[in-house]
């Protein structure tokens, strides 16, 4: 994948104009006739073991509902997608749950490589700078969720993504928004984007969490704008710097108080958290490993994703 280019600065300015209708479904309001969601869906291959006189076993996996399907507890309209993870006691371990967008009203595919179009044209490209959602999110033993997103060119190129950490539980509905970074920049002709109960940074070691459950719902693009971090309700900047960060970050809340932060890195480990008072506040990173991270503040009913480099 080519190297992508990071942005210095980290501000958010609320913008509710979002181009929802890019994603099919996006509401999760359509229903196919046997009730499952149009343009969304997941394939989990059960796994099989065949024994040396060719007999089939089927691993047991209990389900805490359904894996993914519609809801109707709803930030707007009637429906909702629902995620929840199950349990494979024959391999003792976890299955997150999952569902992606897809083009075909009844699900063919799963995946990052599930591309849709975005039919943006030369006159109309389609270059969003940022992508968002409305979320509740019930986690067990410290799960997190995330949202990827991938842009790809007429060809099948990668030209930008976008990763939205869910860290804790969100008990109403939370804007959860996340820039989208360009490696390439220029106009996207294909997305795909998914959802999963869990992320971790040891696959194998820590497992999902049988019971942890996400709802989701209105998905959208340029929520935000990336040239700054706004407070939703004062307009109050809050100044994430130096970007590059090496032995501390200050955040500058303003004259918000009691902020909530949360830096992870990009497969959603936590590196450091606490909550911001008024004006400056110095994070030490000099025990964080070089990298690219997630810079998260809470405010009111948003989450709002950043990247901030540390060398």
């Amino acid at each position: 994948m080519k190297k992508l280019l990071l942005f210095t600065a980290l501000v958010f300015i609320l913008d509710l104009s979002s181009n929802a209708q890019v994603v099919p479904n996006s509401g999760f309001e359509q229903l196919n006739p046997d009730g499952t969601l149009t343009n969304w869906g997941n394939i989990y291959l059960v796994p099989i073991t065949i024994d040396s006189s060719g007999n089939q076993t089927f691993n047991t996996i209990v389900y805490d509902g359904p894996f993914y399907a519609p809801s109707t507890d709803a930030h707007t309209g009637n429906g909702a997608l629902e995620l929840r993870n199950a349990w494979d006691f024959t391999a003792n371990a976890g299955i997150a749950g999952a569902a992606s967008s897809d083009e075909d009203s009844v699900f063919s595919s799963w995946g990052l490589l599930n591309l849709v179009p975005t039919y943006g044209t030369p006159f109309s490209p389609f270059e969003p700078f940022n992508f968002g959602f409305y979320c509740k999110y019930s986690p067990l033993n410290g799960d997190s969720a995330v949202a990827r997103l991938a842009l790809w060119d007429s060809v099948g190129n990668q030209i930008a993504e976008g990763i939205a950490i869910v860290p804790s539980s969100l008990s109403t509905y939370t804007l959860v928004t996340a820039p989208i970074y360009y490696s390439t920049p220029g106009n996207a002709d294909f997305y795909s984007l998914s959802f999963s109960n869990f992320i971790t940074t040891a696959p194998g070691v820590r497992q999902p969490t049988f019971g942890t459950r996400m709802l989701v719902d209105d998905i959208g693009f340029n929520f935000v704008s990336t040239s700054g971090i706004d407070a939703i309700e004062s307009g109050d900047k809050i100044n994430v710097y130096p970007n590059p960060a090496t032995e501390y970050v200050k955040i500058n809340a303003g004259n918000l108080e009691n902020v909530p932060y949360a830096i992870r890195n990009l497969t959603g480990q936590l590196v450091s958290e606490g909550i911001l008072i008024p004006g400056e506040n110095t994070i030490n990173t000099g025990n964080i490993n070089s990298g690219v991270y997630s810079v998260g503040v809470m405010q009111k009913n948003a989450i709002l994703h950043g990247r901030i480099i540390i060398r």
